[in-house]
């Protein structure tokens, strides 16, 4: 998240949709990096799922609720960001459900289909999808 246009984006932690954000970035601001000293590292370890990485997000989340005042914003007052931050490149697999063939009307295919999407791609959660002048039809997906 980033709490203002410009400002350095933020982990955070939330419990439930329109509750507070916990601030694990300041929670942890006195303690070694655990999520890696820039906001790619920290996410990529966040996705990780290592022990390690899971135990800090913990230890921050708790530090985070000990102290609500000093660690934790309204969502209303941030703008929430991609979950996946500045990605140098998106794969995305292709035909990978059985209804979305059966929707298009092809068979399963036997090997995965792979392609790329440009990183800007990726938007935040309420942010709108453009959808280009030349374009006849856009999967959402």
């Amino acid at each position: 998240f980033r709490s203002e246009p410009g400002s350095d984006a933020r982990v955070g932690a939330q419990r439930e949709a329109g509750g507070n954000i916990a601030d694990l970035s300041s929670a942890t601001a006195s303690s070694p990096r655990p999520f890696g000293s820039s906001m790619r590292t920290a996410i990529a370890a966040l996705f990780d799922r290592s022990d390690a990485t899971l135990a800090a997000a913990a230890v921050a989340a708790e530090a985070a609720l000990a102290d609500e005042a000093s660690f934790c914003v309204a969502e209303a007052s941030v703008e929430l960001l991609a979950p996946i931050y500045d990605p140098e490149k998106v794969i995305c697999v292709g035909m990978n459900y059985a209804d979305h063939c059966s929707e298009q009307g092809i068979a399963i295919p036997k090997e995965p289909l792979l392609f790329n999407k440009w990183p800007s791609a990726i938007i935040a959660s309420g942010e709108d999808i453009v959808m280009p002048g030349a374009t006849r039809k856009l999967d959402f997906e």
